[in-house]
C-alpha cells in the first residue's frame, strides 16, 4: 500500500512538473514572439523615417504601462528615450544569443526581470526592447502553489480510495481463502459468494465455483466407480477363492486327487473375467483422457459395417434372429481410427446379440451421410431401456442390473460413447421403431487429430 502510494504521488508530481515546465516555455515563447515583432518594426521605422521619428515613437509607445520596454541611447550609452530608467549591469545579467538578455535588479523592494533584445540600429545609436517578466513570474508562482495544493488533495483523495479499494480486495480475497481453507479441511461443499458488482473478481468466484462442482462430480464419480469395482469383483473373486479353497482341501484329503481341466478352463474364465474388466477399464480412462494418441486413417464406415455384419451373422442366425442392412452405394469414408471404430461397432452388435436377440427377433443398421457428417442407427426389437435410464447407462458400471447378477461389466456402452466423442462426434440414444434400443451416432468426416 505505502509502496503504491509512493509511486502515485512521484507519479502525480512528475505530471505536474511537466505540464509546469511546458507551461512556462510556452509563455516564454509568446514573450519573446511579441518583442522580436516589436524590435522589428522599430528597426524598420528607423530605416525608412530616422532617428527622430523613432525617438518619437519610443515616447509615445512607452506611455502605454502595457506596452512593451524601452531604452533608446547614443554609443556612449546615454539615454535618448525610452520608459527603463538604466540598463543594469552586466554583472546582473544573463546574455543569450542573438544579442537577447535577461536584466535582474531591485526595484522598490523586489526583485524585477526583464527579457529583451538589444539592436544596434547604427554606429551611433542603440535601442533594447523587452518585456517585464512579473506577469509570468507571478503567474509560476501561483502555479506551483495551485500544483502543490493539488498534489495535497490528490494524495490524501488517493490514499482514501486506495484504503478503501484494499480493504474491499482484502475482504474478497478473504473469502476465497477462507473457502480454500474449508475445502482443505474436508468441506468439499464450500462455495465461495459471489458479488453483484460482476467484475473480475465475481467472474474468479464462479470459474472457482464451477471447477469444484467440477471436482466433486469427479470424486462423486470415483466414489462410485470405486464401490461397483469392489462389487464387480467380489463376486468372481469370491467364486475364484471358493474353488480354489475346495481344491487345496481335495488335496490335502486325497493326495491321489487331480485337478480336472474342466476345472481350470472354469478358473481361467473367472480370471479372464477380472482381466476384461480392468482392460476395458483402462481402455476407457485412456480414450476419455486423450492420452492414447488418435491414429487417424480413411474409413469406409459401409465397408466396415458390412465386414462386421458378416462376422456376427452366424452369431446372429443362431439366436433365430436376423440382421437387415441398409447402406448407400457410394462411399462414406471418414477420417478416423479404424481400430477403435471396430471395437464401438462390434460392442453395440454383441450387446444387442447378449441382450435383444432372441427367436424372430431383428438387428438394423442403416447408415447414411448428411452435409459433412455419417450417421449411423443401430437398433433391435429387445426390451430397450427405460428412457430415465438412458444417462445412466452412459456412465461407468451404469447397469440395469442393480443385483448384477447377469453377467457383463456396464462399461460397453460407456466406451462406445467414449470412442464417439473421441473421434469429435456425438452420440443419443433412444427408443426404435422395432420397440427396442436405438443408438444413433453421427461423426466428421474430418474426425480429430
Amino acid at each position: 500500500m505505502l509502496l503504491y502510494m509512493g509511486f502515485f504521488s512521484l507519479s502525480v508530481l512528475v505530471v505536474i512538473s511537466a505540464i509546469y515546465v511546458q507551461t512556462s516555455n510556452v509563455m516564454r515563447q509568446e514573450l519573446d514572439m511579441r518583442v522580436a515583432v516589436e524590435a522589428e518594426r522599430m528597426r524598420s521605422l528607423y530605416a525608412a523615417r530616422g532617428a527622430d521619428e523613432l525617438r518619437d515613437e519610443v515616447l509615445r509607445s512607452g506611455d502605454d504601462p502595457r506596452a512593451s520596454i524601452y531604452w533608446l541611447a547614443d554609443n556612449a550609452g546615454l539615454k535618448i528615450a525610452g520608459n527603463l530608467d538604466r540598463i543594469p549591469s552586466l554583472t546582473s545579467s544573463r546574455s543569450f544569443e542573438d544579442n537577447w538578455v535577461e536584466f535582474y535588479f531591485v526595484d522598490v523592494g523586489r526583485q524585477e526581470t526583464i527579457r529583451g533584445q538589444f539592436l544596434d540600429l547604427s554606429d551611433d545609436l542603440s535601442l533594447f526592447v523587452g518585456r517585464d517578466l512579473a506577469a509570468r513570474d507571478r503567474l509560476a508562482s501561483s502555479f506551483i502553489q495551485s500544483s502543490f495544493i493539488a498534489l495535497l488533495l490528490i494524495v490524501f483523495l488517493g490514499c482514501i480510495g486506495g484504503i478503501v479499494v484494499a480493504r474491499n480486495m482484502q475482504s474478497r480475497i478473504g473469502r476465497i481463502n477462507d473457502a480454500a481453507r474449508g475445502i482443505m479441511v474436508g468441506d468439499f461443499d464450500q462455495r465461495i459468494k459471489v458479488g453483484t458488482s460482476d467484475d473480475e473478481f465475481d467472474a474468479l468466484a464462479r470459474n472457482l465455483n464451477s471447477m469444484l462442482d467440477r471436482i466433486s462430480e469427479l470424486m462423486s464419480a470415483m466414489r462410485d466407480v470405486s464401490e461397483n469395482i469392489a462389487h464387480d469383483l467380489r463376486t468372481p473373486l469370491n467364486r475364484l477363492g471358493g474353488r480354489l479353497d475346495v481344491i487345496n482341501a481335495q488335496l490335502t484329503n486325497n493326495p491321489s486327487y487331480r485337478v480336472t481341466a474342466e476345472t481350470v478352463d472354469e478358473l481361467r474364465r473367472e480370471v479372464d473375467n477380472v482381466l476384461l474388466t480392468f482392460s476395458a477399464l483402462l481402455s476407457l480412462a485412456r480414450i476419455e483422457s486423450g492420452a492414447a494418441p488418435l491414429i487417424s486413417e480413411e474409413v469406409d464406415i459401409g465397408q466396415l459395417i458390412s465386414e462386421l455384419s458378416s462376422l456376427y451373422e452366424p452369431l446372429i442366425e443362431e439366436t433365430g434372429a436376423r440382421i437387415s442392412l441398409s447402406l448407400p452405394t457410394d462411399s462414406l469414408i471418414i477420417q478416423a481410427s479404424r481400430p477403435l471404430l471396430t471395437q464401438a461397432f462390434s460392442n453395440l452388435i454383441e450387446n444387442a446379440c447378449k441382450y435383444a436377440l432372441t427367436v424372430h427377433g431383428c438387428l438394423n443398421i442403416r447408415v447414411w451421410r448428411d452435409n459433412a457428417h455419417v450417421s449411423l442407427i443401430i437398433e433391435d426389437n429387445g426390451p430397450g431401456i427405460r428412457e430415465a435410464d438412458f444417462e445412466r447407462v452412459l456412465r461407468r458400471f451404469g447397469r440395469l442390473d442393480a443385483s448384477r447378477a447377469k453377467p457383463g461389466n456396464g462399461l460397453g456402452l460407456p466406451l462406445v460413447y467414449a470412442i464417439i466423442l473421441r473421434h469429435g462426434g456425438a452420440m443419443s440414444l433412444g427408443k426404435s421403431k422395432l420397440g427396442g434400443l436405438s443408438v444413433e451416432m453421427s461423426l466428421p468426416v474430418k474426425a480429430l487429430a
